[in-house]
């Protein structure tokens, strides 16, 4: 009797010692461009909520955090937003002597985010350059106006050698260099740089366009002069200065023959000049040799003449 009456108490208090399994779990779940939100109840099915209890939050099997239920029994977990995919969301109590563990379980789909838009400009100084030349890259990364530090812009060139990456200052500016090839010229050759975005920025991309140009040719020295030979002086031919009547009468083009009549004159003039010199020497010879005869005549006749 005294075993039966302690195997029936032992039973009633195995038997209250049970957990009750009558409460249910609901659990919702949303996603914005930044968080995930979960969010729901625990009550028993009488519609009674229990407050205080510890719930823990897992994607697809994988705890993301922890809440407690309020006064209510109702519940909600905040936390960053998974990569875009299709997630089993289990929110989970797990039990103790009051209650049973209870889970409630949702689906939710996380698309790609909507992003910010950005912009890329670039520059290059200067934009004209001779082959081999440095040339300057500056370049911004904007997003609706506004500077993006600390980003990774990534360039390229089509020719020439250039800095593969480049981090943009609080700004948004940055800055490279790239070394123009010494291939043909003239030509032009492409800079682009490349922001590849990231969970809140699109992606952006700017070009620039420079030119190679063609080297100046360098100027050829002219050779050396040579000293120039010196003209003899041409000897001035000596003529005789006409007389003013000569020359006033002497017609144009007729210098030869004025030459020639000038000549003659001056021959027939000193013929003349002659011929009178001999007529005079002739008379004086004259009148002595007939002063002579008449003293041969007289007593003074063989004498020399005084």
């Amino acid at each position: 009797m005294l075993a039966m009456w302690a195997f029936m108490t032992f039973g009633l208090v195995t038997a209250s010692a049970e957990p009750s399994t009558n409460l249910q779990v609901t659990a919702n779940a949303s996603v914005t461009d930044s968080s995930l939100t979960v969010a729901g109840s625990v009550r028993t099915f009488g519609g009674q909520g229990i407050s205080g209890l510890p719930l823990t939050v897992a994607l697809n099997d994988a705890a993301v955090g922890t809440t407690v239920t309020g006064p209510d029994g109702s519940y909600s977990y905040s936390g960053s937003r998974p990569q875009p995919s299709s997630y089993v969301v289990r929110v989970s109590w797990a039990g103790d002597s009051r209650y049973a563990a209870k889970a409630g379980v949702t689906q939710i789909t996380v698309n790609p985010a909507s992003k910010a838009a950005t912009s890329l400009t670039l520059t290059l100084d200067p934009p004209e350059a001779e082959p081999g030349a440095s040339v300057g890259i500056s370049g911004q990364l904007l997003s609706g106006g506004a500077p993006l530090g600390s980003a990774l812009v990534s360039l390229a060139a089509d020719q020439g050698d250039i800095d593969a990456m480049a981090v943009t200052a609080v700004d948004g500016t940055f800055s490279a260099m790239v070394v123009l090839p010494e291939g043909q010229v003239p030509a032009q050759y492409t800079v682009t740089a490349t922001y590849a975005g990231d969970d809140v920025y699109e992606a952006s991309k700017g070009q620039a366009v420079g030119t190679i140009t063609t080297p100046p040719t360098p100027a050829e020295t002219p050779p050396a002069a040579a000293d120039p030979v010196p003209t003899p002086a041409a000897t001035p031919t000596t003529t005789a200065t006409p007389t003013p009547a000569i020359a006033a009468a002497r017609p144009a083009g007729t210098s030869a023959s004025m030459e020639i009549v000038r000549v003659a004159f001056f021959t027939v003039a000193i013929v003349a000049a002659g011929a009178l010199l001999i007529l005079a020497i002739i008379s004086n010879a004259r009148k002595r040799l007939a002063r002579g005869e008449r003293r041969g005549f007289g007593t003074d006749f063989g004498k020399p003449l005084r």
